[in-house]
């Protein structure tokens, strides 16, 4: 998958994937459009049973450390 940097399994844990996405938006219509680079950086992991995702933080080095105009958190 484009954009994992990162693959853990601890020891008796959940296995996690850390994902780096980065996206080109634009905020209206128009001649007036405005575009944004916005990116977010999510940790899924799974259970046996059922996925989940929560936002971390970027980390501070490698292409997740280029310009973005917004970072944004995903619920």
């Amino acid at each position: 998958m484009p954009g994992v940097y990162a693959v853990a399994t601890p020891p008796g844990g959940r296995p996690t994937a850390d994902i780096y996405l980065r996206d080109h938006v634009t905020t209206s219509g128009g001649f007036w459009g405005e575009q944004r680079t916005v990116n977010a950086c999510v940790r899924y992991s799974y259970d046996q049973q059922a996925a989940t995702m929560k936002s971390i933080d970027c980390p501070a080095t490698g292409p997740q450390s280029e310009y973005a105009d917004e970072h944004v958190v995903i619920p």
